[in-house]
């Protein structure tokens, strides 16, 4: 059915499965040092890599700083 079970493991290669709490939030006010591993902020029209990296974070960005999505690529 697509739903996912929230006390399942994260078996996403970068850890995005449990940041899901980060969309909505500014990312300015998000502590990123924290995050494991790369992060990658995109906000719109940024010019990003085709390269997949499974280890890297990716968070997709309103214009306005809000996190839209966590995701792994």
């Amino acid at each position: 059915d697509g739903d996912s079970d929230p006390a399942a493991p994260d078996t996403s290669p970068c850890g995005a499965a449990p940041m899901g709490y980060l969309a909505g939030q500014q990312v300015e006010e998000v502590d990123l040092a924290s995050l494991s591993g790369h992060v990658l902020l995109i906000y719109p029209d940024t010019a990003i890599t085709e390269d997949y990296r499974p280890s890297r974070l990716n968070l997709d960005l309103a214009e306005s700083g809000v996190i839209l999505r966590p995701w792994c690529g």
